[in-house]
């Protein structure tokens, strides 16, 4: 059964008792001029599949008893004035395929359970008054592919979050995304990204996580983690992920500048060598040291003791020598501590036992 008014000249609103039309499958009532809200009763027509109030001016809350419409695959109600936050019970439509909401007034943050809905290829969220970040459910781990467009950071100046982690994107890092001054966050996690990193990464001064893992940005030569040096401007770096990128080289002095604000270090897996700066011991916040299958070596250097919030501390597979140090006893918020495949001497410390 299907109610089609699709532009009629009508008004008034929406009454409850479209709730007893209960083989309802189809309820199309585009541009109309309906007002009032969208009754309880809506969780009565449970077979429901198409629902569109697009361009009305219906306003209220989405009702609850939405949880009950299982068969709904599209919600459209573009152009409205409806209000609140999207509800939880919005969850359980696990057949949605057209998400529209664009051009209301929800507030509240992004649901990441959206992220859940396997089958949604149309989701609209735009021209509401959501706060706070992109959950990272919606933009990661799909099979987007092709380069990253080039001009992005113009055409996108005031791009907040640009994530697109465990996707099979190729090519370079566009350039251009040194203009997005208010970037934030820039992950690109496990893709096949290739070239170097932005030089002037250093521009982008609200950036506070910065991650590349596992793609091919280095030559596994010198000079690699030259970039470093323009960090010190990102002064509330908080993440830099480097782990599993071909970056050769050695760690460079510059390591020292880096945010204070700095908790997660990560450059596992890459051709570093030489040994770790003393320098490093001014990333005094950090809660995890990731440097693990390297071929970095010398002592371990004893400012590390500095970092008392320091959770994980993974210095595996490289050729570290001389003794393990007592210091590390006096990181009493370590949790984890992977030394081994290394050249150490001596005995284990007792202060490990702290």
């Amino acid at each position: 059964m299907i109610l089609n008014l699709d532009s009629l000249k009508l008004a008034g609103s929406i009454p409850p008792s479209i709730g007893n039309l209960t083989y309802l499958t189809r309820i199309n009532l585009v541009n109309i001029s309906f007002r009032g809200k969208i009754p309880q009763e809506i969780g009565r027509l449970v077979h429901l599949q198409h629902f569109d109030l697009t361009y009305n001016y219906i306003g209220g809350k989405i009702p609850t008893t939405v949880t009950h419409c299982k068969e709904l695959t599209t919600f459209h109600v573009h152009n409205n004035k409806l209000i609140g936050s999207v509800p939880v019970q919005v969850s359980s439509l696990s057949k949605l395929v057209i998400f529209n909401i664009g051009g209301n007034n929800f507030s509240g943050t992004i649901p990441a359970w959206i992220g859940n809905f396997s089958s949604l290829y149309d989701l609209t969220l735009g021209k509401n008054k959501f706060q706070r970040s992109i959950p990272k459910e919606l933009v990661a781990m799909n099979k987007l592919h092709g380069n990253l467009p080039p001009d992005i950071g113009i055409t996108m100046p005031n791009l907040e979050i640009f994530a697109g982690g465990v996707n099979r994107f190729i090519g370079h890092i566009p350039k251009s995304l040194s203009n997005s001054s208010k970037l934030e966050v820039l992950d690109f996690i496990e893709n096949y990204l290739n070239g170097t990193l932005l030089e002037n990464v250093g521009s982008l001064q609200n950036l506070y996580r910065l991650k590349f893992d596992n793609n091919i940005l280095g030559n596994g030569k010198s000079y690699g983690l030259y970039f470093l040096s323009s960090l010190a401007n990102c002064s509330v770096l908080e993440v830099l992920g480097l782990a599993y990128d071909n970056f050769g080289g050695k760690l460079p002095e510059s390591i020292a500048n880096i945010s204070s604000y700095m908790s997660r270090l990560t450059l596992e897996g890459d051709f570093l060598h030489g040994s770790i700066p003393n320098g490093i011991g001014n990333l005094v916040t950090l809660t995890i040291l990731r440097l693990e299958y390297n071929h970095l070596g010398g002592t371990i250097p004893e400012v590390i003791e500095k970092f008392h919030e320091l959770q994980g501390l993974e210095l595996e597979g490289n050729m570290f020598s001389g003794s393990i140090p007592f210091s590390l006893g006096n990181l009493t918020s370590l949790s984890v501590l992977f030394l081994e495949e290394n050249k150490f001497e001596g005995s284990i410390p007792q202060s490990l036992g702290n």
